[in-house]
């Protein structure tokens, strides 16, 4: 709980202004290619509806992914979330808006 790798995520956020209000007045309809999102419905630190509202403040150029699983971060949430990241990363491909990968299990299937 305590030590460097703690301190670290303290140091990060020193300087920075309290809460989120400074994003959403100055973070909108960015003018950017493309964007992929990523929001984790089981996330515990960062709800799924501030994917949605990010996407929304962004403009058309981001496209959210739904991620039905648990857990904080999506990128080694499922297989499918995986390779959706990385073909975005990779080749510049992304999902189409709206769609969704489920937990694990849903990808064995």
């Amino acid at each position: 709980m305590f030590g460097p790798y703690r301190l670290a995520q303290v140091v990060l956020c020193h300087g920075r202004p309290k809460g989120t209000g400074f994003i959403r007045e100055r973070v909108k309809d960015v003018d950017t290619p493309k964007l992929l999102l990523v929001g984790t419905r089981g996330d515990p630190a960062t709800p799924y509806r501030w994917t949605v509202e990010t996407a929304e403040r962004l403009g058309p150029s981001a496209v959210v992914l739904d991620n039905r699983a648990e857990g904080h971060t999506g990128y080694g949430a499922s297989k499918c979330v995986h390779r959706r990241i990385d073909d975005f990363l990779l080749y510049g491909s992304l999902p189409r808006s709206g769609s969704s990968c489920g937990s694990e299990e849903d990808d064995r299937l």
